[in-house]
């Protein structure tokens, strides 16, 4: 397996979308695929904003995005930057992440996490690639990152840290 991006770190790694490196195929034992679990446990909850897959971050590898009402995503490519809220007793709370696929497609996931019983955990996913904007498709329409970025998570303060995370620059500027 790759080793993950020099400066990595286990929560709240950062890589700038700028600066990542294209790597090279996965030539030989390749790790198998990375899939968040189903449903979100007390555990979970109470390691926020730590997730399980902040290892993972900077390293290429397989990965399966979940999607509710679709099918799933199935790629290889790079977790670039994951944010989740600080534990404060809440029973629900929003995961985000940022994927890139070998082939340079963006994969934007949210997953919407309950310790509830009677609620299960959301999992929804867009892609983005520059030159291709079909909904149909499950593709955002953007022609930038920032914009797409921006379109899908909004501005919330999870989306906020996301996006300083990715070193993008989401304010809008006066003159």
């Amino acid at each position: 397996m790759k080793q993950a991006h020099p400066g990595a770190a286990s929560n709240g790694a950062v890589i700038p979308i700028r600066s990542i490196p294209d790597f090279p195929a996965l030539s030989t034992g390749a790790p198998s695929a990375s899939r968040l679990p189903d449903m979100a446990t007390q555990d979970m909850l109470t390691r926020l904003p730590k997730l399980d897959d902040d290892g993972c971050i900077g390293v290429e590898m397989d990965h399966i995005v979940q999607r509710d009402g679709e099918a799933d995503l199935k790629f290889t490519g790079t977790l670039l930057a994951s944010t989740a809220p600080e534990f404060r007793g809440q029973d629900r709370w929003w995961e985000y992440r940022v994927y890139r696929t070998s082939g340079g497609t963006y994969v934007f996931s949210k997953t919407g996490r309950s310790i509830l019983d009677d609620e299960s955990d959301k999992f929804e996913a867009y892609l983005w690639n520059a030159g291709q904007g079909d909904w149909r498709r499950g593709y955002l329409q953007a022609q930038k990152l920032e914009e797409a970025l921006t379109s899908y998570f909004k501005f919330d303060s999870l989306a906020k840290q996301l996006y300083v995370k990715l070193k993008v620059d989401a304010t809008v500027r006066l003159k």
